[in-house]
């Protein structure tokens, strides 16, 4: 089964949907008008297939975070989107605090791990005080917070994992790489 667009009505990352073949490009900015382009090199070409199969087949594999808009065989499943990262949060925020130089140290290492992602403002969403009011004003505002995004791993908002405490033989979540500070920290 080859990669697909899981719709025809998205709006690519950067804004842009983009073709290669033999050297030649194309691009622009919806699919009404990328197909006619697509269809046309392939035809130079001899290019055999559909122009949306073709043009998904290419884009898909380069494409950031491509689970989001595409489906099929050796695609990465999309990152965390915005509402389950929100209600995969608000549970953490019931849990006990570490102190503020502690969470500001792990939110730093969060922001060098490869698992994490920062694919929308928090603030912009309203999830930040959603966090703030789940947090019943118990959690002191970082300057971390600036740049903290989503684990991908605990498909959860940093500014919560990394600001609560964890009961000892609590399990790493999956997929945490090796220098993720839950494989010290706990």
């Amino acid at each position: 089964m080859p990669a697909r667009f899981k719709s025809r009505d998205f709006i690519p990352p950067y804004g842009l949907f983009f073709y290669e073949t033999h050297g030649e490009r194309a691009v622009a900015r919806t699919m009404v008008e990328m197909l006619p382009k697509v269809r046309a090199l392939m035809q130079k070409y001899s290019v055999p297939g559909t122009a949306e199969q073709e043009l998904a087949a290419y884009m898909c594999p380069r494409m950031p975070d491509a689970g989001r808009y595409c489906e099929g065989p050796s695609l990465k499943p999309a990152h965390v989107l915005p509402l389950a990262a929100i209600a995969n949060t608000l549970p953490y925020c019931s849990r006990r605090l570490v102190d503020f130089g502690e969470a500001a140290r792990r939110m730093r290492a969060c922001a060098k791990c490869p698992m994490h992602a920062r694919d929308w403002c928090p603030t912009c969403s309203g999830h930040v005080s959603r966090m703030e009011a789940a947090f019943g004003g118990r959690r002191t505002k970082l300057p971390e917070d600036a740049v903290s995004g989503v684990c991908q791993c605990a498909k959860a908002y940093e500014m919560a994992i990394c600001s609560v405490e964890y009961v000892k033989g609590e399990p790493v979540w999956e997929g945490a790489p090796a220098t993720c500070w839950r494989n010290a920290d706990v």
